[in-house]
């Protein structure tokens, strides 16, 4: 991990309360080949109370998606202020604010914390939370903190401070791990239609999909699908939407499945048989 002290940037503190400590964190995504990273920079004082930069840019993550690393970067930012070696003194801040320019992370930081987490890293209708083993991580961060922990969203790319996590993100992006973060296999799509979320309707159907990706997740004990309709004979023949299962599936293959009622979401209720293509 690189961590550098920089330049005073000027009083951004004066736009919170006394006592906070401000963290900027930004998330990035490369494509050709995907890989991802994070940066953050921690707000601190020197002795004579003057605005001080500690910026981070670790190696990145292969194959890793842009959400994935906007909470990282929110749950490295933090780990790095529990750590031995932290670059301020926690001790003498009464709080800490996380600024992000991910709605995604402002946005369901309070719902993960108060609903996901309670409720096994599952949706309101038992569908599994995308990310939840991230998100679990960081509301363990935030707790383990021992300060209030505040996120505010601020727009990217519009000031020193965001300027700067954004390239120390894409910088992170560029030395990846050569282990990534998660495992999501990946084939190559049969349809022509572009992936629309709920365009296939579960209703306990029985039908032929073609399994484009998988991911595994850990905390829900299921896996992930991005799959195509691939019975020539329905009406969302060629739909390409995302299900999941609590056995694996190959991707690149077809398989003959009968889907729940849609009560808890898009599972699949069994894998009926493995087919040949249509």
């Amino acid at each position: 991990m690189f961590a550098g002290r920089g330049a005073t940037f000027g009083a951004v503190t004066e736009r919170y309360d006394d006592g906070a400590l401000v963290v900027y964190t930004d998330g990035s995504c490369l494509p050709s080949p995907r890989r991802g990273g994070i940066g953050f920079v921690i707000l601190g004082e020197d002795e004579a109370g003057e605005e001080e930069l500690h910026q981070f840019s670790p190696d990145g993550y292969a194959g890793a998606t842009n959400q994935e690393m906007e909470i990282k970067a929110c749950s490295e930012a933090l780990r790095v202020l529990c750590g031995p070696k932290a670059s301020v003194e926690l001790s003498e801040y009464r709080k800490v604010v996380v600024c992000t320019d991910s709605q995604f992370v402002w946005k369901h930081h309070k719902t993960a914390l108060y609903q996901w987490q309670s409720n096994g890293w599952r949706r309101a209708d038992g569908s599994p939370v995308a990310n939840g083993e991230y998100w679990d991580e960081l509301i363990g961060l935030i707790f383990k903190v021992g300060k209030p922990v505040v996120f505010e969203w601020v727009k990217g790319k519009k000031d020193r401070y965001t300027k700067l996590v954004d390239r120390l993100a894409k910088d992170s992006a560029k030395r990846p791990y050569a282990r990534p973060l998660s495992h999501t296999s990946v084939r190559r799509s049969q349809s022509s239609q572009p992936v629309d979320p709920g365009s296939v309707q579960v209703a306990g159907q029985e039908v032929v999909i073609y399994v484009r990706t998988v991911k595994r997740m850990h905390r829900q004990r299921s896996w992930r699908l991005k799959y195509e309709v691939a019975t020539k004979d329905r009406d969302d023949h060629g739909r390409a939407d995302f299900a999941f299962a609590r056995e694996l599936l190959c991707d690149g293959h077809y398989y003959l499945v009968r889907f729940g009622d849609g009560t808890e979401g898009a599972w699949i209720e069994a894998v009926l048989t493995e087919v040949d293509p249509p």
